[in-house]
């Protein structure tokens, strides 16, 4: 099946496959990236993975390889929400691959034919993939929503120096009163703005330690100070027990 597509663009839709949950070829929100991550991960200029991008969309107009889902301003700049990628397959490609031997169709079978229609068919960013088709490989580490929550918990007990416990208790207060649409994008945008601190749990409040030293009797230097002649001690310091 021959791709019409430049060399550049190919590498860069091979990197999506290569994050992507099959089948499906949705990239999962974990390993969603912005433009600067896919310049990291690919090696072009984040210029370059633009134009590239735009070369292989999937739009009303072209029958592309990929589907765009961008967050609306609003989302990007509260929740930190980035463009969402799924990776699918043109009617042409369909075609040219439907005139080719059978074993070689079946090795693709699992890849979606087309992509959604339209934005409103994308699942929302955080929500939990369908299952796939008994049979059918699957890498369920990247759709588990758990694996996604427990990244969030980590990133807590970093950001406020917790035990995963407290990080969890913190975690699932956010989610009940925040209730964001994206937890982990949302809980990481807490962090960056440094808010995440009005969740640091208030710490308990602990009694002085008990004195085991030394003791001594109190001798008062006759100089107007609280401090004891003999050992130069505050005269309210634990070791004074005759002091008043």
């Amino acid at each position: 099946m021959a791709s019409d597509l430049p060399a550049p663009t190919r590498h860069l839709l091979l990197t999506l496959a290569v994050l992507a949950n099959w089948p499906g070829g949705i990239v999962p929100e974990r390993y969603t990236k912005s433009l600067t991550g896919l310049a990291e991960l690919t090696g072009m200029s984040r210029r370059s993975v633009m134009a590239h991008l735009n070369t292989a969309e999937k739009t009303e107009d072209v029958d592309g390889w990929v589907v765009r889902y961008r967050p609306t301003v609003a989302r990007a700049r509260a929740e930190k929400a980035r463009t969402a990628y799924r990776l699918t397959i043109p009617a042409r490609a369909s075609a040219a691959l439907a005139e080719q031997p059978i074993e070689l169709r079946s090795r693709a079978g699992d890849a979606p034919e087309n992509g959604p229609s339209r934005a409103g068919d994308a699942p929302e960013l955080g929500q939990e993939l369908p299952p796939s088709r008994a049979g059918a490989a699957h890498k369920p580490f990247l759709s588990s929503s758990s694996s996604s929550s427990h990244h969030a918990q980590t990133a807590i007990a970093g950001a406020l120096g917790l035990e995963e416990e407290e990080a969890d208790t913190i975690y699932r207060r956010i989610i009940a009163e925040r209730k964001p649409i994206a937890p982990s994008r949302y809980i990481n945008a807490l962090i960056a703005s440094g808010d995440i601190e009005q969740y640091r749990p208030t710490p308990a409040h602990t009694s002085s330690p008990t004195y085991t030293g030394p003791h001594c009797d109190f001798v008062d230097p006759g100089d107007g100070t609280d401090y004891c002649a003999t050992c130069s001690g505050h005269r309210k310091h634990a070791k004074h027990r005759n002091a008043a």
